[in-house]
Order: C-alpha cells, then structure tokens, then sequence
C-alpha cells in the first residue's frame, strides 16, 4: 500500500469524544515536531501560501481559527495540505460561515475553557488530551457529559488559559505547568448542565455537515411554516424574537445571529441543522414548544428579555467573584462571559466593579509578596543543603534547581538567587 507523503507528521483530529478543536489539533502537531504552535503556522503559511494572514489575528483574536472567517479558512487548508488530515472543516464553525453574520457576535468564547474530568478520560483512553470545540461555543459554560463547569484559568496561578500558546502542550499551564486534569471540579446545577447538552448537541449537528450551510433554508423554512398556517407573528413569538426580524431574514436585510436560530428551532422542536438542510420536512415536522426557550436560557432576539438574563448573569458572576476575588480578570473579560459589551456593564455594575478591582490588586500584591517570601525561603533553604554537603552553587545551578523544585520561572529564580544571599550573608 503507498503512502502520500506530507510536509508534517500525519495526525488526524480526535473526535472519539467530541469533536477536536482547530486550535487543539494545531496545538498537538506543534508538539509532535516539538516546536512552537505560531512557529509551525507560520512555516507552513511560508511553504503554501505567499500572503500569510494566518499570523495577522495572533495578538488580536486568535480564537478565530476555530471560527467562520478567512483566517479558520485559510488555516484549514493549509494544515489539512500539511498533515495529509482530511475533515478539519469539522473543527470549525465553517458550515455557519453563510448563514450568520460574519461579525460571528455571541459565537466564540475568547479564551480557552478545559474540563479537568474530560482531560482524565483523553488520558486513560488515548494517551494524549484534545479540547472539544463545543468548549470554545460562548454560551456553553459547562460539561454536559461531566455536569461540571468548564474552566477557563488556572487554579494554581490564576493565569487566563489561551489558544495556541508559547508552548504546545493543552495539558498543563504555560506560566506554572500546572497539570491541569487535577483542577479540582463542583458540580454545576441541573439547568446548567441541560442548556450546556442541548447546545453541545446542536453545535456537533451543525459542523459535522460535509458542506456550508446556505442561508436559503432558514426562508424556506419560514415560508413554508406560513403556508402551513402559522404566521409569521407567532413564529416570532414562539422565539422571543421580534416580527421586524423574521421579516429582516426573509428579505436578507440581515443575517441571524446563532442564538436567535436556536431559539427558532427550539422553540418549534426541531434542529438548526434541520430546519437549515431539509427545511420542507423540518416545517413539516415542527411543533410548537412553550417554555423550552425560556427552560434553556434562549430568547437572545429578544432585547428585554435577554437583557434580563444577561443582568441576571452579571450579577451571579460578580457575587461569586466577591465571595472568591482570584476569580477577577477584568471588566473586558466579566462582559465576554456575560455577554454583554463592556460600556453596558460598566454603566450599571460601575460601583460594584471599581470596588472589586481595588480588592483584587490588594489581594495581587500580597499574594506576590508570599509568594516572593516563600521562593526566598526555597531558595535560602537549597543553599544551605549545598553548604552542608560542602559545595558552593553558582547561580546557573542555583537556578536550575530552584526552578526544578518549583516550578517558577527563570527570572524569579535569578531574583531569589540574590535574596538568598543576602540572607545567608546576614549576621
């Protein structure tokens, strides 16, 4: 049997547990060549293609590649070329790229989420772990296969995780190495975990399509509900979603957004993929379903009503972040989880926020005061084994160990390396 050669190692996505991530996948051939991940997109970016605009999101949104636009396009193919890896398209949100707007608002999270326990399982099974793509969908915040939330930083140093990182390992923090399938987990409430399912279920349906979508279906669909009997004003209503909108939809004026799609096929009891694929027998098929919208957070067309829920959200972020202020990130971060723009949240929860900013860089400055104290100690404590054994260390030696015993990084083991000698050196 002959083999076709290919410029990288041949790895295929995993998608025994759910469907790998662009970013995951890249992330797991970097490794195998043991290089950086934005080294090896930018090699195969010089080899294939003469513009490389794969690099040009890296420091504004490199959650992209796992989403709609040119830049997880282009990735794609070029990855796809390199690895002899066929499929990838899966590992995107590509199939969506006509049909919602290319803005692709409310569609991916910013940063990067895991779950420990899903990492546990990748483990055992494979030997290796991969991040799911329904991880980086905004509203799913936690694992319906584990009931558990998703975690987006690390327990150890508190540190954001992110996409494609300096080193290509999705298992462990790249600021402390942390080995991130211990983070310890809670139970997440039974809502939580049935909005996560049936968001989970309706993002596989969606990209596992051979092709991209067309926008064609959603008005077929709604032309053919209202040959059916059913107007255009109680489709809306079943949604939550304004009459003007349908309307937009039906005569292009606009795109709809992924959220107000899934509130149309859940409030009719169908699949987004259906209703977008075969929509003559999803409107044959339709039913009206009160309160699910409402039962699984939907309803997002609707301004009011998702006003409420994101205010609702904001204010149980911001309690939990009173009651443990490590959770703190900043008021960009707090929004994207809310899901409203950061001028709204700063208008109504401005007080609240300044109040917590202020205690969380306390609370930064005391923690790194402690933990300056306890790698001095470390470091006071390493020298005197080496005294003891009647060998002097020099720094670069110093250095090594203390980051081997720690874990910290170089530059604060050079700065304990001082310290520690001042300490000894004291009477």
């Amino acid at each position: 049997m002959s083999m076709s050669w290919t410029l990288l190692n041949p790895i295929t996505p995993n998608n025994d547990r759910g469907i790998e991530s662009l970013t995951s996948f890249v992330t797991r051939v970097a490794a195998s060549h043991l290089v950086r991940t934005r080294s090896l997109l930018r090699f195969v970016g010089n080899v294939y293609s003469d513009q490389n605009a794969i690099s040009t999101h890296w420091t504004t949104d490199v959650a992209s590649l796992n989403g709609l636009g040119i830049v997880a396009e282009q990735t794609t193919k070029l990855i796809g070329i390199a690895t002899g890896a066929e499929g990838l398209r899966r590992a995107t949100f590509a199939n969506l790229k006509n049909v919602v707007p290319s803005s692709a608002h409310g569609l991916l999270y910013r940063n990067r989420r895991i779950c420990p326990a899903c990492f546990r399982e990748d483990r055992d099974c494979d030997g290796f772990v991969h991040d799911r793509l329904t991880w980086s969908f905004m509203p799913i915040d936690t694992c319906p296969a584990h009931r558990t939330p998703l975690v987006d930083k690390c327990p150890r140093c508190s540190s954001q995780l992110k996409y494609l990182a300096q080193f290509p390992d999705l298992g462990s923090c790249v600021s402390c190495r942390f080995d991130l399938s211990t983070t310890r987990q809670s139970f997440a409430s039974p809502a939580r975990v049935a909005r996560a399912g049936y968001f989970s279920h309706e993002v596989e349906e969606l990209v596992s399509r051979h092709e991209p979508l067309a926008a064609s279906g959603l008005i077929t669909y709604l032309n053919q509900m209202n040959a059916l009997g059913v107007s255009f004003q109680e489709i809306a209503e079943a949604a939550g979603l304004d009459k003007a909108v349908i309307r937009d939809w039906r005569t292009k004026k606009r795109r709809p957004r992924v959220l107000s799609l899934m509130a149309l096929s859940a409030a009719w009891g169908v699949s987004t993929a259906a209703i977008l694929e075969n929509p003559i027998e999803a409107a044959a098929s339709s039913v009206r379903q009160d309160g699910v919208i409402d039962a699984i957070g939907l309803g997002a067309g609707n301004r009011r009503a998702y006003a409420r829920t994101n205010h609702s959200e904001a204010k149980r972020i911001l309690t939990e972040i009173e009651e443990n202020i490590s959770l703190y990130t900043s008021e960009g971060e707090i929004a994207s989880r809310v899901g409203i723009k950061a001028a709204t949240l700063l208008y109504h929860y401005g007080d609240r926020l300044k109040v917590l900013s202020e205690k969380h860089r306390r609370w930064s400055r005391e923690m790194r005061r402690e933990q300056t104290m306890a790698l001095v100690t470390s470091g006071v404590n390493l020298l005197r084994e080496w005294l003891q054994k009647g060998v002097h260390l020099k720094r670069i030696e110093f250095v090594a160990l203390l980051m081997e015993r720690t874990g910290c990084t170089k530059t604060k083991a050079k700065h304990a390396y001082t310290d520690a000698l001042d300490l000894l050196s004291e009477p």
